[in-house]
């Protein structure tokens, strides 16, 4: 049995239209499972159950059960206060105080109250375990959902033992607490609010179809299921003939796009029916089948489409915001300012234009002749440390800005104490940045600003001094930690860094990879111990592991630096067409002895495409300001006749987009990888997102194009490709690329949209973990 059969029964229309002979009321016996599935009752209780014990007067959601030789409450969900009270309202008279019993108001025994209804359904085993696995799974599957640390499920599963061992009575010490029994009904009920439309024919069928069914289809036949209910439409309107034949996708996106579509087609309809209150909003969220703050959500979508935010007015009128002559001849001076590729030569080059030019911009963004933005790209900074630096300009604290050194590290020590010892001059209600400005003016403090927020917080000497690690299979030695402690402690230069960091890793670097080797570092920690990114640290980890390292460490003169790049150009033009960059400096390293970073690789490449005005490749970004290849007439005039196709009024979206991209799908995308039409320009043609039409267009390329072209797959074909796809990511690792695996899952047949794939790569993975 599995747990869609545990669904039905719970459904109290089910046992009278059921072909086998009833003992008791379907009201009783939908009631009396309620208790198994969503209250973990075993059979023993719930046939001894008390009428008055049942939800007493006062306390809706408590039965008192007896326990041992002590009555004891115990709490329920709202779906099974639902079900008694339905089976209370039509309990026939009897003499007995027992809560079930027969229609004739006979009681009945344990066995023929379960197991005589069990057996006439034609299944075997027994009904308590079923039910009772039932209530443990929901359990288990809202602890997984909410991704519990291993101490907090362990907590978790504890209150659920205490709760079962005591209705079980095979523990009479276990007593469970009211936070036990918060903690088990909050996580075991499938159904967390007390709406009644779970216990309708149209909600319990679709579940129980979900969550699969082992019982013969003839007992189906209970649910009397014509599509949702009407809510005052006749039965011939067009959207309830629309409602009857849509196919619901199990996929939220696709399904929303298909509500949308449904909206739009009816939107007149459902407007009139809405304003004179003949349908709720409530009720078309159930129409639909979706919750309602997602029915809001499309209908807002739909109706109020997002509009770009006007641009701030100015305090002054146009022809004082104009600018003279004089005015854009001097901003354009300071636009055409020669910018330096290093970071120290970037900042005295800075330092020389705020001297010169900062009171001339900062008057005409006060005057709202340019904006904050244009002020920063002048001075080639960050929005927000132009708007520190205008503050501090107009509170008289701008000679901050212009060091020409930056502070020393021990300076940047003693100057944070001295900060820190002052927070007690702060007034109360005083801003922080107002402080901070108060200190520069009294004291010349030459701290950053972000440097002066964090010693306000937090004194320099209170702050750990031994460095941390990423959490690894095996510890770190004492002697470990102090040479990594003792590289982490390098007093880096405030010029020639790099000079510095490469007798740092001649120094240490093989030290550090044999520790990542052993499982007791990260690469991530080496890459900040050595403050490089993490790509080059992979790399040179891989040199170390191939015993190359000592090439990368090796510094060539101008002159071999100059013939190792012409040799590599000569030989890149004469590789393999299949060969990736990285697969040829591989190569290229173990026939020449020569190492080339990929990153230096990519940048000569750059420079030679935007010098020969050709396009990026090898990895690299493609140059926006260079001009594209035209379009040709007949091109635009295809283009022209995608743009006019009527989405609006097309009656399946998903099918009409199939029918296109099978027909202008090649011509679409082979403009794409021309560079004639940009992903922006083709995302509206197609009516998808711009990621969706790059996986169209990385699907074209590697002859997967059927997977936008073919309806997606469904039924036993669908749950095929599932199955592939959870055996390949079983066997493969969880850092290959999103792109790759979904392109090796379609050579090897499965055509499964690529977000259920990525859904599915991200429980999966997420559940391994």
């Amino acid at each position: 049995m599995r747990d869609g059969d545990v669904r039905m029964f719970l459904r109290e229309g089910f046992w009278p239209e059921a072909s086998c002979a009833q003992d008791a009321p379907g009201a009783a016996l939908a009631a009396a499972l309620a208790l198994m599935a969503l209250a973990g009752f075993p059979p023993a209780l719930v046939a001894n159950l008390k009428l008055a014990n049942a939800l007493p007067k006062g306390k809706p959601y408590t039965i008192m059960v007896q326990l041992g030789r002590q009555l004891e409450a115990v709490r329920v969900t709202p779906a099974v206060a639902i079900l008694i009270e339905s089976w209370k309202r039509v309990r026939p008279p009897t003499t007995s105080d027992r809560l079930f019993v027969r229609h004739g108001g006979a009681e009945f025994s344990r066995k023929g109250f379960i197991i005589r209804h069990f057996k006439h359904l034609g299944l075997d085993g027994s009904l308590h375990s079923h039910t009772r696995r039932f209530f443990v799974e929901c359990f288990f599957s809202a602890v997984r959902a909410k991704a519990l640390s291993v101490p907090e499920a362990s907590a978790v599963a504890s209150s659920l033992d205490r709760y079962l061992a005591r209705l079980d009575r095979s523990q009479r010490h276990a007593s469970p607490s009211v936070e036990d029994e918060r903690i088990v009904l909050e996580h075991a009920d499938p159904f967390p609010d007390a709406s009644k439309r779970f216990f309708e024919d149209f909600h319990a069928l679709l579940d129980a179809k979900a969550r699969g069914t082992l019982l013969p289809d003839r007992y189906l036949a209970c649910f009397h299921v014509n599509g949702p209910p009407a809510h005052g439409l006749s039965a011939d309107h067009p959207m309830r003939i629309d409602l009857a034949r849509m196919e619901w996708s199990p996929d939220w996106p696709i399904r929303h796009r298909q509500c949308a579509d449904l909206y739009k087609r009816h939107r007149d309809d459902i407007k009139r029916h809405t304003g004179d209150g003949s349908v709720s909003t409530e009720e078309w969220a159930e129409l639909f089948g979706i919750s309602l703050r997602r029915y809001r959500g499309m209908v807002r979508d739909i109706e109020q489409p997002l509009r770009p935010t006007p641009p701030p007015r100015s305090r002054l009128d146009a022809s004082q915001c104009e600018l003279t002559l004089e005015e854009e001849r001097r901003l354009a001076d300071i636009g055409a300012t020669a910018w330096p590729r290093s970071r120290e030569d970037s900042r005295k080059v800075r330092i020389a234009v705020l001297r010169k030019h900062a009171g001339f911009v900062f008057g005409f963004v006060g005057a709202g002749k340019i904006a904050n933005q244009q002020g920063a790209r002048l001075f080639r900074m960050p929005l927000t440390a132009f708007i520190w630096m205008k503050h501090d300009y107009a509170a008289g604290v701008f000679d901050y800005w212009l060091r020409p050194e930056p502070l020393t590290r021990a300076e940047s020590l003693l100057w944070r104490e001295f900060v820190y010892s002052k927070r007690g001059e702060r007034r109360k209600g005083q801003k922080a940045p107002d402080f901070i400005r108060g200190l520069r003016l009294r004291y010349g403090v030459p701290l950053p600003h972000v440097t002066m927020m964090k010693a306000l917080k937090k004194s320099p000497s209170s702050q750990r001094r031994q460095r941390s690690y990423g959490k690894t299979e095996f510890p770190l030695s004492k002697a470990e930690r102090r040479r990594l402690d003792k590289i982490a402690a390098s007093n880096w230069p405030s010029k020639r860094q790099i000079r510095f960091r490469l007798s740092l890793l001649r120094a240490h670097a093989a030290f550090a990879f044999d520790l990542v080797r052993l499982k007791r570092l990260r690469l991530p920690d080496v890459a900040r111990l050595f403050r490089i990114d993490r790509n080059p640290t992979s790399e040179l980890f891989m040199l170390f592991r191939e015993g190359d390292l000592a090439l990368a460490l090796y510094k060539p003169t101008r002159a071999e630096a100059r013939d190792r790049m012409a040799l590599f150009l000569r030989e890149l033009s004469a590789r393999d067409d299949g060969q990736s960059l990285p697969e040829f400096l591989r190569e290229f390293r173990r026939r020449h002895r020569i190492f080339v970073p990929v990153h230096n690789a990519r940048e000569c490449l750059r420079r030679i495409s935007k010098k020969e005005g050709k396009p990026a490749f090898h990895g690299g970004s493609r140059l926006k300001s260079l001009p594209r290849p035209p379009l040709t007439r007949d091109e635009r005039r295809r283009l022209k006749q995608i743009a006019g196709i009527d989405w609006e009024g097309a009656r399946d979206v998903d099918d009409l987009r199939r029918d296109m991209l099978g027909s202008e799908g090649d011509f679409l995308m082979g403009l794409l990888v021309d560079r004639k039409l940009s992903l922006e320009e083709a995302a509206p043609l197609v009516k998808v997102s711009r990621s969706i039409v790059h996986g169209m267009r990385v699907d074209w390329l590697a002859g997967l194009f059927a997977r936008h072209v073919e309806p997606p797959p469904g039924g036993a074909e669908r749950e095929r490709q599932i199955r592939i796809v959870r055996r390949e990511l079983n066997g493969a690792a969880g850092d290959e690329p999103l792109g790759v695996f979904v392109v090796r899952l379609g050579r090897l047949g499965v055509l499964l949209p690529r977000h259920l794939i990525e859904d599915l790569r991200k429980r999966i993975l997420f559940a391994a973990a």
